[in-house]
C-alpha cells in the first residue's frame, strides 16, 4: 500500500517492510535471528527454521525491489545465546551473497553483536541513521525536524467481528514517527489501538490495510 508518510511516499509492504522508492531502500526491523538457538540454550527445543524463512524473505523482498541498500531498525540478532557456530555461520553467509549494502541500527538485542560480529562481514553498524527526512532509530521517539522509522515495540492489533477474532501485526504511524512490525513470525508483540493521533495499517497476509 502506497502511503504518504514524511512527507514521502513509501510503499508498506505485507511482507512487513516498507520500500521507500525515491532513495531506493528497503528497510524492515526486529528479525531476531537466532532465537530458537537462545530457546534452546535455555533448554526448550525449537526448530532453527524459522531463521532460514526470514532470511529467505529479506532476501526475496531484495530481489523484488532491487533495492540499493537494505536498513534493519535494530534486533538483527536476539540474544547473546543466539551466537551459535550455525547461527554466526549463516549470517556471514547471507550478508557475503547479499547484493546490496546492509545496514543495522543498533536495537537492544544487539548488544552482543559487537562483540561476537567478524569484520570481515559487509555489515555496516549505526546507532542511528540519517537519510533525511527520514531518521532512523531503534526506539520510538520524536526528533524534529527528521521524521522518526523506528522499531522495537513489534505492533499488532486485535480486530473483532462479532465473535470473531483475529490478531494482526501492523505498522502504527503517528506524525512524527512510526513504529514497523516485527519482521519475524517467531516473535511476540504489544497491542495497540487506533486513537486520533495515530494511523493502524494492519496485515492481513500479505495485504496492508488501514483500520
Amino acid at each position: 500500500m502506497n502511503v504518504m508518510i514524511g512527507n514521502e511516499m513509501c510503499l508498506l509492504l505485507g511482507e512487513k517492510a516498507v520500500y521507500w522508492e525515491r532513495e531506493n531502500i528497503l528497510f524492515l526491523a526486529d528479525i531476531h535471528l537466532g532465537k530458537a538457538a537462545a530457546f534452546r540454550g535455555n533448554g526448550v527445543f525449537i526448530p532453527e527454521g524459522t531463521m532460514d524463512a526470514d532470511l529467505a524473505n529479506v532476501q526475496f523482498l531484495i530481489e523484488k525491489f532491487k533495492p540499493t541498500s537494505c536498513i534493519i531498525v535494530g534486533d538483527l540478532i536476539h540474544s547473546n545465546l543466539s551466537w551459535t557456530t550455525e547461527v554466526k555461520r549463516k549470517i556471514g553467509e547471507w550478508l557475503k551473497n547479499c547484493p546490496v549494502e546492509v545496514h543495522l541500527v543498533l536495537g537492544n538485542h544487539d548488544k552482543s553483536l559487537l562483540k561476537n560480529i567478524d569484520p570481515k562481514w559487509p555489515l555496516k553498524v549505526h546507532d542511528e541513521l540519517l537519510i533525511e527526512p527520514f531518521l532512523f532509530s531503534h526506539y520510538p521517539k520524536e526528533c524534529l525536524p527528521w521524521f522518526v522509522w523506528a522499531g522495537h515495540l513489534h505492533p499488532k492489533i486485535e480486530v473483532k467481528n462479532g465473535h470473531d477474532r483475529l490478531v494482526l501485526r501492523c505498522f502504527q504511524v503517528f506524525e512524527n514517527y512510526a513504529i514497523l512490525p516485527t519482521f519475524s513470525d517467531f516473535a511476540g508483540g504489544s497491542f495497540v489501538n487506533k486513537t486520533p493521533s495515530n494511523r493502524i495499517f494492519a496485515i492481513a497476509n500479505t495485504t496492508v490495510v488501514e483500520i
